[in-house]
């Protein structure tokens, strides 16, 4: 369907405020925008994953690494990205012929089959082929299988592999199998106030686990305490869908300045840091409880501007970020999946004593770990997953795709 077409048939009966011809819908806001932030996402989260032994405080407080201890806000901006392309997917398929089975079959072609080989690998053919690891027990195979890995909390490393970080494509897929129901069979309006809503949710969530008690995990995993960006991405589509933008447009540099201090602030103190420590280290709880959300938020007005002004448009469409966007899901899935091999292959102590520095050591250790992370990511995409996907038709269709 054209995008047009799309844009108009997200006017359904009863939906009289829905304009005709909205920016996104349209494709007018330059989405080419998008590859960038998808490729910041990533590089914060292998920023956060791949520099062992940083010293953040070191000499002139490296700003490098104080960036990396940051960098699980990364998955943050992954889900406001997330939230908003695939809201703004399903309003455009509400007037399709079985939209619901239209959602599911492209969301499936391109998020399973990387996963579940990666899965059958981990746990069935290197096991029985290397014979250097039994296969796992049923108890720390099933919350994968089961896309729950959010929710329980899993032993470390399997073997030579680690699928921790998988929590957060739980999350992704438990919103994409529920979220479908909300915008395609309510009125976009009512959507958009049931959204505002769930707002709460995610920060009520955790900070019932700190009065609790509960392990960190369970403030920073499971998708009823980590929906903010989702929640957010998918607010803004929807705004965009029914015409609010002009309304909230001016807020948004208020917004980039107040939360972009704030959260520079908390990062040069290396409070950022403190998201998923022991509850016993003073401020702990109130990072848990509040940093999801604010990044969330500054995250979401720098989706808006980068939709809204052109400058930023261009600045984040620079060439390789479309690269590192159409790659980034392997990226995601190889990067902490090898880290065990990583520790072994290129041991951080001894590229601590060749170079004489930790943050030196960790520097080569990302660049290094980075680029076959890529590397990987770019052969799976191009002779594997590829394969799955539908031809590519339109600017949001390929930002969808990634």
């Amino acid at each position: 369907m054209p995008l047009k077409e799309a844009s108009e048939a997200a006017a359904t009966p009863g939906d009289s405020n829905v304009p005709l011809e909205n920016p996104i819908l349209s494709a007018r806001g330059h989405l080419s925008s998008l590859d960038g932030l998808r490729a910041i996402a990533i590089l914060l989260v292998l920023l956060f994953r791949l520099t062992p032994g940083r010293e953040p405080n070191d000499g002139l407080r490296t700003i490098f690494m104080k960036v990396a201890e940051m960098g699980w806000s990364g998955v943050d901006l992954f889900f406001v990205l997330s939230g908003f392309l695939i809201t703004t997917k399903l309003i455009q398929l509400r007037d399709v012929p079985d939209p619901f089975f239209t959602f599911y079959r492209r969301r499936m072609a391109r998020i399973l089959p990387l996963y579940y080989a990666v899965l059958t690998f981990v746990f069935l053919l290197f096991p029985l082929l290397s014979r250097s690891m039994p296969i796992p027990p049923l108890s720390q195979q099933y919350v994968h299988w089961l896309y729950l890995s959010d929710f329980v909390m899993t032993p470390g490393p399997i073997g030579y592999f680690d699928l921790s970080h998988f929590w957060s494509l739980s999350v992704e897929e438990q919103f994409y199998f529920l979220w479908p129901l909300v915008v395609l069979r309510m009125k976009i309006t009512n959507s958009r106030t049931f959204c505002a809503l769930l707002l709460l949710l995610p920060v009520i969530a955790r900070a019932a686990t700190e009065v609790l008690g509960f392990h960190w995990f369970y403030a920073y995993c499971p998708a009823p305490s980590r929906a903010d960006g989702i929640l957010l991405g998918s607010l803004i589509a929807l705004i965009y869908a029914t015409g609010g933008i002009n309304r909230t447009r001016k807020y948004v540099p208020i917004a980039l300045l107040v939360l972009g201090t704030t959260l520079a602030w908390i990062g040069w103190r290396g409070y950022a840091a403190l998201i998923s420590v022991d509850g016993s280290v003073p401020g702990a709880s109130a990072a848990r409880t509040f940093l999801p959300l604010l990044f969330s938020l500054f995250f979401a007005a720098v989706l808006v501007a980068a939709l809204e002004w052109k400058s930023v448009g261009r600045l984040l469409s620079f060439p390789f970020s479309r690269f590192v966007a159409r790659y980034s899901y392997g990226i995601y899935i190889f990067h902490w999946l090898l880290y065990p091999v990583f520790i072994i292959l290129i041991p951080p102590e001894t590229l601590r004593s060749w170079t004489g520095s930790a943050n030196a050591a960790a520097l080569v250790f990302f660049v290094l770990t980075a680029t076959i992370s890529f590397l990987l990511a770019a052969v799976s995409y191009e002779l594997f997953e590829r394969r799955f996907l539908p031809k590519r038709k339109t600017h949001l269709e390929a930002a969808w795709r990634h």
